[in-house]
């Protein structure tokens, strides 16, 4: 990359921020392992804290709290969560894939993680009112 491209005398080309991404790439390199775990990390985090905007609002807690009972909601119905998280984001591939669809599919997949929190919220307060009950 010219030292002009990064000044704005010229506009660079596809290529030219291809290499600069290389080159940022290539001056702080991770090694296999280290790129695997972030990438297994992230997609477990993201599948724990699906929950954590719909109970932003429906909840109305704050940011810490709404982080604890996502994970909490997550661990608890961790395979209808995985199962929602997939379909999400095959959905979300095949919106961002289509030009303009992807303006369709992100309101519609906040509006399917919402009621996934609302109707596990109801649930888990469902079971808690009759466990109370039984004792």
């Amino acid at each position: 990359m010219k030292l002009a491209h990064v000044i704005g005398f010229v506009i660079p080309t596809f290529l030219d921020q291809f290499n600069g991404c290389m080159l940022c790439i290539t001056i702080h390199p991770l090694t296999e392992h280290q790129c695997i775990f972030l990438v297994i990390s992230c997609i477990i985090l993201s599948i724990l804290l699906i929950y954590a905007l719909p109970l932003l609002v429906l909840r109305d807690y704050g940011g810490i709290d709404a982080i604890k009972e996502s994970i909490n909601i997550g661990k608890d119905n961790f395979t209808d969560t995985l199962i929602l998280f997939v379909i999400i984001v095959v959905l979300n591939a095949i919106g961002g894939g289509i030009p303009l669809a992807f303006a369709l599919v992100l309101p519609y997949t906040t509006i399917c993680y919402t009621l996934a929190a609302s109707s596990l919220i109801e649930e888990t307060s469902n079971t808690t009112a009759v466990a109370g009950e039984i004792e």
